[in-house]
């Protein structure tokens, strides 16, 4: 591959550095960004890192199943200042090739029969760095006819996150009986995204949507990177004078989001849940009926750039906070964390409902959740995510927007409405 230095001196043998401890520096390509060809090695570079990742999966707009994750596959290359680099491919299909080296998959689009499946990858060379890594599955979405109307209730399932530098992505969480109507209440939530690790959580009988996921430990234990489940109540209870849920926290890097909450006549009670704790990072505290939900922090590291973190396996911040029946929508995920879950209103009186908070760089959105009365016709959106994580479900009456990731590969949660594009897939040198 290498047709000359192009004016960089070649290094003695035994002057070739070794590779680097962590990636100090990075550059990003997708197909919006040209000269994709003819690339050469930065000077004083001898080992290059270098992470691909497919296109998301895009959700279905009828039965709101969520889109899966894209496939990863990283190698590091032994190389010299100046020599060219193989060509990088931006498929019409969604995958993604570093030349003949590897091939990223997309995430599988979903259908009204199922919900997407994970991208896959693979490695055509041998290499001592080499990596591959999954895509998780879209979730399951729900639909129901509403009463005296030719109109659907969607809750969406969530989308499948990425594979990653974490491995296998976790899976968008599915819809479980979180549809409920009567003559005078229509109530839905809708689940939460995926993260790098860390499964989606499925909604469920209460009026508040379930957290994202966050990254996923090694060291620690796989279900504490997930977002914050609902109550287990949906019914009003006649010793709860107000029929507002929280919402549930978004799972910080290394721990869980908090599980909702009903709401009583003590103001303690009242509040969101508290997000998922990150490594180096606060989970935001949930909404009271004074503020909103707050979003996950992530302390000063030393990655001066979030997609430093995720290869160095730093990502570290807190989930978002859960909304409450004051403040619906769900705070957003810091670095590795998922976002808040959303609440939903008691439609007798006051009906409305919030969108889930945004995941962070590996974080899955928060689920959105509906409280109306059946003349009105609503929609809320799942939250989204900045990088690889899949999107919450939207809660919709009326064609809606799906929660979608950024960039990096991660599914969009289910939804009702015109199809959209899916997250672009990427490649990112380090050195």
């Amino acid at each position: 591959m290498n047709d000359g230095l192009y004016g960089f001196p070649a290094p003695r043998v035994e002057d070739d550095p070794q590779l680097p401890p962590s990636w100090r520096h990075c550059l990003l390509f997708t197909n919006k960004v040209p000269l994709t060809n003819n690339l050469r090695t930065p000077p004083n570079v001898y080992h290059l890192g270098v992470a691909c990742w497919g296109r998301g999966g895009r959700a279905e707009s009828v039965q709101g199943h969520g889109g899966g994750g894209a496939g990863f596959c990283f190698i590091v290359l032994d190389t010299r200042p100046g020599e060219l680099l193989p060509e990088m491919i931006f498929e019409k299909n969604g995958d993604t090739r570093f030349g003949s080296l590897m091939i990223a998959g997309a995430g599988k689009d979903a259908n009204p029969n199922r919900p997407g499946v994970g991208g896959q990858a693979q490695l055509f060379i041998d290499n001592a760095y080499g990596m591959i890594a999954s895509g998780g599955r879209g979730g399951k979405g729900g639909v129901k006819k509403l009463p005296s109307s030719n109109n659907h209730l969607v809750s969406g399932g969530g989308g499948g996150a990425a594979g990653s530098f974490y491995g296998e992505g976790g899976n968008g969480g599915n819809v479980v009986d979180s549809i409920f109507m009567n003559e005078n209440t229509i109530c839905a939530t809708s689940a939460s995204g995926g993260g790098f690790g860390g499964d989606g959580v499925d909604s469920g009988p209460g009026g508040a949507a379930p957290g994202g996921s966050g990254v996923y430990h090694s060291a620690l234990s796989r279900t504490l990177s997930q977002g914050g489940k609902p109550p287990k109540i949906w019914k009003r209870d006649s010793g709860i004078p107000m029929w507002g849920l929280g919402g549930g926290g978004g799972g910080g890097t290394c721990s869980a989001g908090g599980l909702g909450r009903l709401k009583s006549s003590h103001e303690t009670l009242s509040s969101g849940a508290q997000g998922g704790s990150g490594i180096n990072g606060r989970g935001g505290m949930g909404a009271k009926s004074t503020c909103p939900a707050h979003d996950g922090i992530s302390y000063p590291g030393e990655d001066k750039h979030g997609f430093l973190a995720l290869a160095n396996l730093r990502l570290s911040g807190g989930g978002g906070g859960g909304g409450n029946e004051d403040f619906k929508n769900g705070g957003h995920g810091g670095p590795g964390a998922g976002g808040g879950g959303a609440c939903a209103s008691d439609p007798e009186n006051q009906a409305g409902g919030g969108r889930g908070g945004t995941g962070g760089i590996g974080g899955g959105g928060g689920g959105a959740a509906m409280g109306i009365n059946k003349i009105e016709l609503m929609s809320f959106r799942g939250g989204g995510s900045l990088f690889g994580g899949g999107g919450g479900g939207s809660v919709s009456a009326i064609e809606s927007k799906p929660g979608v990731c950024m960039l990096g590969g991660g599914g969009q949660g289910g939804f009702l409405g015109k199809p959209v594009e899916a997250s672009p897939g990427c490649i990112i040198l380090y050195w």
